[in-house]
Order: structure tokens, then sequence, then C-alpha cells
């Protein structure tokens, strides 16, 4: 499974080590394997792809928070928000297709 032109898609292949001998387009993915891409790619592409523009400011200040209290206030930076991809993100990419769902 894997992201061609920002459109997430499946496919069954038939290889020899490294060499592709056969490819066949998959209609949908297990939806447990495409979550799992998904969240894959946002850890090695980074949290930017979200779109996350108009929550810098809203991020600023709960990192700001932490920083006073820790314990009772979450980490919001990249690093954390990373980590935990799974909890807080994953309930929500059930229908997602397509790079530009993620980024709406």
């Amino acid at each position: 499974m894997g992201y061609l032109r920002e459109r997430l898609r499946s496919e069954r292949q038939v290889a020899v080590g490294a060499i592709v001998l056969q490819r066949a387009d998959l209609p949908d993915a297990d939806p447990a394997l495409r979550v799992g891409a998904i969240l894959s790619m946002l850890a090695k592409r980074g949290l930017h792809i979200l779109n996350w523009e108009e929550a810098t400011g809203l991020r600023q200040r709960l990192a700001f928070l932490h920083q006073q209290d820790p314990e009772n206030w979450p980490d919001v930076s990249d690093a954390a928000l990373t980590a935990d991809l799974e909890v807080w993100l994953g309930p929500y990419l059930d229908n997602v297709r397509q790079l530009s769902q993620l980024k709406n």
C-alpha cells in the first residue's frame, strides 16, 4: 500500500526479492492497514501535512501552559504528537483515501 499522486492505493504484488513480477490494484484495503499506512506516512513526512496554520496560535498557547504546568497540560509539540498519532488521530482516519482529506 502506498501513496501515488497523493491518493492512497492498495495493490497485490508477486515479487522475487525486490523485483516485482506482477501487480494488481485492489478495490479497497483492510481499514487497519489503510490507517496504518496513513499514520506511517505522517510520521515520515511530518505533521505540517495536516494544514495547521489556523491552529498555530492554539498550539503555542498550549505549549506555554505545558511548560508552566506539565502535569495538567498536554505536550503538543510535533515530536509528542507524532509519537501518539495512533491515539489522537487514528480514530478519525477510517474514511481517508486522499492526502487532500487530511489537509481539510
